[in-house]
């Protein structure tokens, strides 16, 4: 491809860039944000223990090791400042429009296009991949950097690939099978890549013409590797209870949903209106129904039309299969979570609907340049001015679960639920107890709902709601570790400490690997009761997860103080100063155990330093030694 060309992808690839900018000034938002990025301790140090975690443990229901480095690196860089983590995504996916466009050039010119014909094509399907507003969360959730990550990484695969056909070389095969394997550490979804070069060989690389056998033994390196990320993926999802059972999701549901999503996702590349972040699932899906009943019809009509069409052309085939393949993973066979889609699953699978526009433009192009030029363009403002309002939606919390109720008002709880947390962490609580309560009107039996309102009745001091609503919740969700630890710290509260140490107990056990805070607050219940031993032993715990959390090194020195172990607290009170010198507590306590230990210097420096930040008692005692 001449130089003129890449210029002209590059700046397409600019253009995209620029319609993401606004992405730059949006938050984090609290839909698993919280769980990657701003409340992960495991991504504060990139260190033999954390490769080791991200390489060998599950990490927010997945195994996606090159995910979680990023999120390590971008730590590093940018702590946790939101503008470099979406500065990351909108990047590497406008890197990802350039690879699309490449790539769609070079199929285009297998099947035997002209130059001028495939550059447009691959123009074209720049243009409408990079814009699309399906696009929008995959590039501005930070939690969904995982998309544009493996997309990356399977635009490199397939690249090679094409190039290895051509050239038969060794080396392009060895880096598409390498590429293969980041885009799956990336994301497992790319476990269907194997399939998609036997798809590209079908067309427009007509592979088979040497024999199916040869195909499949080229592919079985990538097969093998398929099989493996798989189990892992599975594994992965399985020991973080993330894949539903067949009782609330029994197979001929699951079944119904996915035809409804085949046909959903063309319709959202076709009318991009309504977009959300949460697709509400329809438990009890009737195979009568009218949605379902076109969907099923648009499936069998497509599938219908694309054998049809072969002796004229393989394309429409060739990209059904693509769509079907790719969409596999997520197709709601196999249910992860509760949603009937979601925009992100399209970032990859909806190539296939827009390289078939794409193609339908270069044959415009091929009678009417300027005009297919000017349908491009036309599309292309459209599809930028969706994608900006899009990516507004995710500005912050609040923002987009406004966008999702109003969507969804009587339909998603988890709407509700989540504007509720937004407007607890902005300080509105009487609207968060208000969200809370439209959740649980439509759904009674969402138990998030009911735990999320009893946090909030124990921020407002409505102890008995929250006790009560706690207990309905876990009623409802019994296996939640998140629900016992927040009926644990409102029975601390109330001053019921043998209760909490109950809650926090069973939050223990139900969670061990993300129970730093459990520990933590079961350390303060044994602490009150006098049980200075466990108390030390849990902050110990907490310390071991957290080694930066200044509040346990501050309550392990009280424990140790009560025990008359002095060093062991001066050395844990030194700790919380170091890591927060504008605690005044952790400087009064530290003064206190250098005057048990007899240093009475050294307490009068801290005891100086605690009244200076605030601390009256600091003030008696430097009379008390005549200072």
């Amino acid at each position: 491809m001449s130089r003129k060309y890449y210029i002209a992808y590059g700046g397409i690839a600019l253009i995209i860039f620029l319609v993401y900018l606004p992405a730059l000034s949006n938050g984090f938002v609290n839909w698993d944000d919280q769980l990657y990025v701003y409340e992960n301790a495991d991504i504060r140090s990139i260190d033999a223990r954390f490769l080791k975690l991200a390489f060998t443990s599950v990490m927010v229901s997945n195994w996606h090791p090159l995910t979680m480095l990023s999120y390590a690196v971008d730590y590093s860089i940018w702590g946790l400042n939101p503008f470099g983590y979406h500065l990351f995504s909108i990047v590497l996916h406008a890197i990802n429009t350039l690879l699309a466009a490449i790539l769609a050039k070079k199929l285009a010119e297998e099947a035997g296009a002209g130059e001028n014909l495939s550059v447009f094509i691959g123009a074209a399907l720049a243009l409408l991949f990079g814009l699309h507003p399906l696009r929008v969360e995959s590039v501005a959730w930070v939690s969904e950097k995982k998309d544009v990550l493996s997309g990356f990484f399977f635009f490199l695969s397939l690249i090679s690939y094409l190039k290895y056909k051509k050239t038969s070389k060794a080396l392009p095969y060895a880096l598409s099978l390498f590429f293969f394997i980041f885009s799956v550490m990336g994301k497992p979804m790319s476990i269907t890549l194997p399939a998609v070069l036997l798809i590209l060989d079908f067309h427009p690389l007509d592979g088979f013409k040497a024999g199916v056998k040869k195909a499949l033994i080229e592919k079985a390196p990538f097969f093998a590797l398929s099989v493996l990320f798989a189990g892992a993926t599975v594994w992965a999802q399985a020991s973080d209870n993330a894949i539903a059972s067949l009782d609330p999701y029994p197979m001929a549901s699951r079944m119904l949903v996915s035809i409804r999503a085949l046909a959903f996702y063309i319709f959202k590349t076709l009318l991009p209106i309504n977009l959300a972040p949460f697709y509400p699932r329809d438990l009890s899906p009737s195979p009568f129904g009218a949605e379902y009943i076109a969907s099923l019809a648009l499936v069998i009509a497509i599938t219908a039309l694309s054998i049809l069409l072969l002796k004229r052309s393989r394309l429409p085939l060739a990209l059904w299969l693509f769509y079907l393949a790719t969409l596999s993973p997520v197709i709601g066979i196999i249910q992860v979570g509760s949603q009937a889609a979601a925009d992100r699953y399209a970032y990859i699978p909806g190539l296939a609907p827009l390289i078939l526009i794409a193609a339908g433009g270069g044959r415009l192009f091929k009678r009417r340049s300027g005009a297919a030029a000017a349908l491009a363009i036309a599309c292309a403002i459209v599809l930028g001015a969706l994608t900006v309002r899009q990516v507004s939606v995710w500005k912050d919390s609040v923002s987009l679960w406004s966008h999702e109720v109003a969507v969804y008002p009587d339909d998603a709880p988890i709407g509700w639920s989540n504007l509720g947390l937004a407007y607890k962490d902005s300080g509105e609580l009487d609207k968060a107890v208000a969200s809370y309560e439209k959740a649980i009107e439509i759904d009674p039996n969402y138990a998030d709902a009911y735990g999320n309102r009893g946090v909030a009745y124990l921020k407002l001091g409505r102890m008995n709601d929250a006790l009560e609503d706690l207990s309905t919740a876990i009623r409802l969700n019994p296996e939640s570790a998140e629900l016992h630890g927040n009926r644990g710290v409102a029975f601390i509260t109330t001053g019921e400490y043998e209760k909490a140490i109950g809650d926090l107990s069973e939050s223990i056990r139900l969670s061990p690997s993300t129970a730093a805070k459990g520990y933590f607050n079961r350390g303060i219940s044994y602490k009150a009761l006098g049980m200075n031993a466990e108390a030390v032993s849990d902050f110990t715990r907490t310390i071991e997860a957290e080694p930066s959390f200044g509040g346990a090194h501050n309550n392990r020195g009280g424990a140790y103080l009560r025990m008359g172990s002095f060093d062991e607290a001066i050395e844990d009170f030194s700790a919380a100063v170091r890591i927060d010198p504008e605690d005044g507590a952790a400087h009064y306590n530290l003064g206190l155990s250098y005057l048990k230990a007899g240093d009475a210097g050294r307490a009068a420096a801290s005891f100086t330093n605690a009244a200076s930040l605030g601390i009256e008692q600091a003030e008696a005692q430097l009379k008390l030694l005549g200072r």
